[in-house]
């Protein structure tokens, strides 16, 4: 798996609390009061695989970046 590169692109379409998937980590509602402590998922859709991965350095949280520089 390549480091310091984007390989890809997807688009965040929700986010929710206990989404239906296995691979979506669950919160046990019994034990959780108000909103504090929930775990919440981001429902990605439309996955793209680039051909070639793109350097970037990454950054935590969102960011953005301009793919018109790579095609420059």
């Amino acid at each position: 798996m390549p480091t310091g590169k984007i390989i890809g692109s997807v688009e965040i379409v929700d986010c929710t609390v206990n989404y239906d998937s296995i691979w979506a980590d669950k919160t046990d509602d019994e034990h959780v009061r108000f909103d504090y402590g929930k775990t919440y998922n981001w429902v990605l859709a439309n996955p793209v695989l680039f051909d070639k991965p793109i350097l970037a350095k990454g950054k935590l949280s969102f960011w953005d970046f301009d793919m018109e520089s790579i095609n420059k």
